[in-house]
């Protein structure tokens, strides 16, 4: 699957989602890494950033650190930008997780919220290569995925407020592992 067909559905999601803000989910993912040991000089990569809701409250966390916010949609970055522009230790970069070569070389956390299962299982091991590369013993590598039953409901009943997943839910494997 092709980056813009990957892309294409978050169109009009990009003009409607920075004003819903943080949801009680993105909060609870927030707190588990404050818990995990999120501090003020912590260096954040967040891969599949959106429209930085989930930037915006790393940043209140993130102070003397870096954050690298990268999206896979200019329009999305462009929306981040707009949100948290007065914050200076942030970098929204618009590139493919899979690709992206960030300019820090080492983060204490890498996050894939929500982003994995739209991501290609084939590309799953370059996408964990790469993140290898810029992490080390130390880092904490942060992925959620949504529940499986919640998005087959959601297509079923809610098809218009689907997003596509390149990667069927129940084909996940349950343990995986890839030669870094």
């Amino acid at each position: 699957m092709q980056q813009e067909e990957i892309s294409k559905p978050y169109h009009d999601f990009t003009d409607t989602h920075p004003e819903s803000g943080a949801n009680e989910r993105l909060i609870s993912l927030y707190k588990r890494l404050f818990e995990l040991g999120l501090k003020s000089d912590s260096a954040v990569l967040e891969l599949g950033c959106g429209v930085g809701n989930f930037t915006k409250l790393l940043a209140k966390r993130v102070k003397r650190g870096i954050i690298e916010a990268v999206d896979l949609r200019e329009k999305s970055i462009e929306a981040a930008k707009k949100q948290l522009a007065e914050k200076t230790n942030i970098l929204f970069t618009a590139a493919d997780a899979v690709k992206y070569i960030p300019q820090n070389k080492n983060f204490n956390f890498v996050t894939l919220l929500d982003v994995i299962e739209h991501i290609p299982l084939s590309l799953h091991g370059n996408l964990f290569r790469q993140i290898s590369t810029y992490t080390d013993e130390n880092s904490l590598v942060c992925i959620n995925i949504p529940n499986p039953e919640h998005i087959e409901y959601a297509r079923e009943h809610e098809p218009k407020n689907c997003k596509p997943s390149t990667s069927p839910y129940s084909c996940f494997p349950f343990f995986n592992i890839w030669k870094v």
